[in-house]
């Protein structure tokens, strides 16, 4: 018979959910109920992975409700899950990182309840409902102190986090957001960008200065100052005609 995990170790696994920078937005409100929501994940030792994960597909792989119940077991690859939209959009494959994938696989081993053959998320009597998934958000908000937390605001923070990225990690190409979060209109990932007029200033500004130093290095003042006064002599000219 294989061992379980005991409690400790999957406790142990807990500063991954950390690891994100809260962003401030209307939708999601006070930028620490990301954190409030992954720190504060209660549940008897058999549903804490799977709620655990739950919430970590939410935030970091921006999952809708309906694709979180439509995943079945052989959509956990090696790289993440393989996604149906509910919305129409095509299939996708949400990376996630390793140590989330392990969590998953060992929920799947030691702690999912075999009452449905091929949901790869159950309960105890089945696949996973949209009630059933209503009223763990409100646990988990009530858990944390956030009121109202419902799972489109994780999405809504996914989003965000990745196109303004965090930690210190650049932001991610829009293009790639759009796919992540299976939009099928570039403008749907667009209404999750909130540039303010003084970001894009500051990071054009950024852009710009990377580009007149080229490879790091400032333009000589003397090559400028040479190719201006060569310009200057074509118009003076040699043969004395003036410049205009």
């Amino acid at each position: 018979m294989t061992d379980i995990p005991p409690l400790s170790r999957l406790l142990d696994r807990r500063p991954l959910i950390f690891t994100a920078l809260p962003l401030r937005d209307s939708r999601t409100g006070d930028p620490e109920h990301d954190r409030k929501i992954l720190r504060n994940i209660n549940a008897r030792k058999e549903m804490y992975l799977r709620n655990l994960s739950l919430a970590r597909i939410a935030f970091f792989g921006g999952l809708r409700v309906g694709e979180i119940i439509q995943l079945n077991l052989d959509d956990l690859l090696d790289n993440g899950l393989r996604v149906r939209s509910e919305n129409g959009e095509k299939e996708r494959i949400v990376g996630l990182p390793d140590e989330m994938l392990r969590d998953i696989k060992d929920y799947v081993t030691y702690y999912r309840p075999a009452t449905d053959k091929t949901a790869l998320f159950t309960t105890l009597k089945g696949r996973l409902t949209y009630d059933y998934l209503r009223n763990l958000a409100k646990m988990f908000g009530a858990g944390a102190g956030v009121k109202k937390f419902h799972w489109h605001a994780a999405r809504h923070w996914c989003a965000t986090a990745l196109l303004k990225g965090y930690r210190g990690a650049q932001p991610l190409d829009i293009r790639y957001v759009q796919i992540h979060l299976g939009h099928k209109s570039l403008r749907t990932t667009q209404r999750y960008t909130h540039i303010t007029s003084q970001e894009a200033a500051e990071e054009v500004r950024n852009r710009l200065a990377g580009i007149f130093q080229g490879d790091g290095k400032m333009i000589e003042k003397q090559e400028i100052c040479t190719e201006l006064h060569g310009a200057a002599r074509i118009w003076t000219g040699v043969s004395g005609s003036q410049s205009p």
